[in-house]
C-alpha cells in the first residue's frame, strides 16, 4: 500500500486508504486505522463503507461520539447497508478472518450503531 500511496501521492485511490486503515485496524493501530479511514472518506465522501469501517474504529477506540456520528453517515449513504450484507461479501474469505470479524469488528461496530 504503501508503494501505490508513492507512486502516486496526488492522485491515490481511496480503495488504498481503506486498505492501509483496514490494515492498521487489524493490527490494533485504532488511531492509524482512523487516520486511514478519514482520508478515504475525504477521497470519496459518498462511500458507505469508508464510514462503517470509520465508526468501528472509533468504537474499538472507545470513541462513542464519533462512532455513532460516523455510523448515522453511513445509514445515511446507504440506508440498506448491514452488517448481514458483509458477512456475504466475505463469505469467501479465510475462516481466521472471519473469526477476527466476527469476534473483533462485530461488537464495535453494533456498539457504533451499525445495522445488523
Amino acid at each position: 500500500m504503501t508503494k501505490a500511496i508513492n507512486l502516486r501521492p496526488k492522485h491515490t485511490h481511496e480503495i488504498v486508504f481503506f486498505n492501509m486503515g483496514r490494515a492498521y485496524l487489524m493490527l490494533g493501530d485504532n488511531d492509524a486505522a482512523i487516520e486511514w479511514f478519514l482520508k478515504a472518506s475525504e477521497k470519496n465522501p459518498t462511500n458507505a463503507g469508508n464510514y462503517g469501517a470509520l465508526a468501528t474504529a472509533y468504537a474499538l477506540k472507545q470513541d462513542n461520539a464519533k462512532a455513532q456520528a460516523a455510523a448515522a453517515e453511513f445509514r445515511r449513504l446507504d440506508p440498506n447497508g448491514t452488517l448481514s450484507a458483509y458477512r456475504k461479501q466475505i463469505s469467501f474469505y479465510p475462516a481466521a478472518y472471519k473469526e477476527w470479524f466476527e469476534s473483533k469488528l462485530v461488537p464495535a461496530a453494533r456498539k457504533a450503531g451499525l445495522p445488523e
